[in-house]
This record gives structure tokens, C-alpha cells and sequence, in this order.
């Protein structure tokens, strides 16, 4: 969890946020295999899964140093009050809430379920 969290508020300490998504994922897998396999010992990483982690954590790396710059003449103000960006604001945050309303009859009906088949059915 700590470490999720820390590579995603690093993220975008290094460039514009359209490399913070690789960022973050590369920091996540680095510090999956450092903390689960080096540190605790309770995950076992093959060759190949070693090799793919530091192959996405260089390609990252080298995304940071020769891919897109930050915009310094970008006005966000403006950016977030067009109607597209306002409009699609609206839309998640009603799916947000009516998501949110139909979860928690959800957890109260699975907790009277009894029978272990019946949850999947639902």
C-alpha cells in the first residue's frame, strides 16, 4: 500500500502527466519485486518476470528523457471550464454516485446470504 501510494504521488515529479500513468505503473512493479520478493521473501519472481520488470522500469526511464515536455503556456483554468471537460466532470460524478447507491444494498445482501453459490449468482 505505501509503496503504491509513493510511486503515485511521484508520478508526476518528473514530467507532464501524460507519463505519469507509465511512471507510476513502473514504480508499482519495481516495488513489487523489491518489497515482496527481496525484502519479505514471500513472493517468488521467475527469470522472466525479473527481466520484464526492468525492461518496462529502463523503457520509463528512458520515456522521461526523450518523450513529451511539459506545456509551460497552458492556462488549466481555461482547460477544465470547456464544455467537454465540464460536461464529462458532470458524467463521472453522477456514475460516481449511482454506482455508489447501488453498492450498498449489494454488501447488505451478501451478508444474509448463507449458502457460498448464492453469492455468485448475484
Amino acid at each position: 500500500f505505501l509503496a503504491s501510494m509513493a510511486g503515485n504521488l511521484t508520478s508526476t515529479w518528473f514530467g507532464p502527466i501524460s507519463v505519469a500513468g507509465p511512471v507510476f505503473y513502473a514504480a508499482q512493479l519495481l516495488a513489487n519485486l523489491v518489497v515482496f520478493w527481496i525484502v519479505l521473501g514471500i513472493e517468488m519472481f521467475t527469470k522472466e518476470m525479473q527481466i520484464g520488470t526492468y525492461v518496462i522500469v529502463v523503457a520509463v526511464a528512458l520515456l522521461l528523457r526523450v518523450g513529451p515536455g511539459t506545456q509551460e503556456d497552458q492556462n488549466y483554468e481555461d482547460l477544465i471550464m470547456t464544455p467537454y471537460a465540464l460536461g464529462w466532470f458532470i458524467f463521472l460524478n453522477i456514475a460516481m454516485i449511482t454506482c455508489s447507491l447501488f453498492l450498498i444494498p449489494g454488501i447488505n445482501l451478501k451478508k444474509k446470504l448463507t449458502q457460498p453459490w448464492m453469492i455468485y449468482v448475484i
